[in-house]
């Protein structure tokens, strides 16, 4: 079945309070989110802690297909149950759906609208939301350049990387499986700032360096820590903008343009423009779908033989209030994958319907595909220059 008028909301809470929010937002009958593990991203202030590692505070994030007309409940709920207002604790966002389609089993939400109190809460809407989809040992330069460009700490979490290795044959040794997916939050007029300093710092022009694109939000807000301030100060670096920021009305005082004696334009020190990192492709789109995890490698194999030049794969648990089985009296989650990939509206609707014909005809119900609007992406493309020749 498709339908329009979806959209999913993502939070990014800590650990402690998944329980909480998950019950919250799992009361009403039939609805359901998807929650994997992650991690944030604190950098130490002390100039002689810059060579050390980041520190990596645990993190939860759940994902939830929700109709429009419950959105603005539902990030309260989770604004209020996740204390997400208060500083450094988490994110909440919401970005728009086309083309919903869900099986006959797949566990969407209830479609009985309602009237709803609006949100309470200060939430913006000129945001963008960053997905940086790298090998492991090049997450830490890409975070860290995001947080040195004004953005709040990256989320990281894992994920398979599907497409070219799965070409290769027996050279795929060569190249890894495990991705981790880098997320950052950014209101709009800082993302093209954040964006351009995370493909300059993980080389995203070079070929097999990794996939970056960024999503419009509608709504959302965050309070992602990014620095750990020193015990001595009364409040955090972060506290002190944000309450600037209030005080002030805006953010344009926090504008760092510095420039230098050739005109270049450059901000917390990168060059910006040097866009051979960043590629501008019209139109892009994200398909998305949610499959159960032992159907996941077969529609994979069909978006790939149906022209997806490759496929992010990341593994979630349910989470429901009717959505859980039992095994010897104890409550066992199902696993859930998501699989992602970025390509032209006109391919998205190819790889849609190949994945559709595919899940109808293998009796696959328990499944959902729909796409989202992509405003960037940055990665490698081949030119026809001869880099040999003199």
């Amino acid at each position: 079945m498709s339908q329009s008028s979806w959209s999913t909301v993502t939070a990014i809470l800590p650990r402690r309070y998944l329980a909480k929010v998950t019950e919250a937002v799992t009361q009403t009958a039939g609805a359901s989110a998807l929650v994997w593990d992650a991690r944030g991203t604190l950098l130490r202030e002390h100039w002689s802690s810059a060579f050390l590692p980041s520190i990596s505070p645990a993190k939860e994030v759940m994902q939830l297909l929700v109709p429009d007309y419950e959105v603005k409940r539902v990030v309260s709920t989770i604004v209020e149950e996740g204390r997400l207002h208060q500083q450094a604790t988490g994110a909440v966002f919401c970005t728009g759906c086309d083309d919903v389609y869900y099986g006959s089993a797949f566990h969407r939400w209830p479609t009985d609208q309602r009237e709803h109190p609006e949100a309470s809460h200060n939430l913006r809407e000129n945001l963008d939301v960053i997905y940086c989809i790298v090998e492991p040992n090049r997450t830490q330069a890409i975070a860290k350049a995001a947080i040195l460009a004004g953005a709040h700490g990256p989320v990281v979490y894992f994920g398979e990387g599907r497409g070219l290795r799965d070409r290769l044959g027996w050279l795929r040794i060569t190249k890894q499986q495990n991705k981790e997916v880098i997320t950052v939050l950014a209101e709009s007029s800082d993302a093209e700032e954040v964006f351009t300093a995370m493909a300059k710092a993980g080389q995203l022009h070079l070929p097999g360096r990794g996939f970056m694109y960024r999503l419009p939000v509608e709504t959302g807000m965050f309070n992602l820590p990014s620095r750990v301030a020193h015990h001595h100060h009364a409040a955090s670096m972060q506290q002190i903008i944000n309450t600037i920021d209030h005080l002030a009305g805006h953010t344009h005082w926090r504008d760092q343009e510095v420039f230098s004696g050739s005109g270049d334009v450059k901000v917390a020190g990168i060059d910006l423009l040097d866009r051979s990192a960043a590629v501008d492709a019209q139109p892009q789109r994200m398909l998305s779908g949610i499959v159960l995890r032992e159907c996941a490698d077969g529609l994979v194999d069909v978006l790939l033989d149906a022209g997806a030049a490759g496929v992010n794969v990341s593994h979630a648990r349910f989470a429901a209030q009717d959505g859980l089985c039992e095994i010897a009296g104890a409550r066992i989650n199902l696993e859930y994958s998501l699989l992602r990939c970025v390509t032209s509206e006109q391919q998205a609707s190819v790889l849609q319907e190949a994945a559709r014909a595919r899940a109808e005809a293998s009796g696959i119900e328990d499944l959902c595909l729909f796409t989202q609007p992509v405003a960037e992406i940055a990665t490698y493309v081949p030119s026809g220059k001869d880099y040999r020749a003199a």
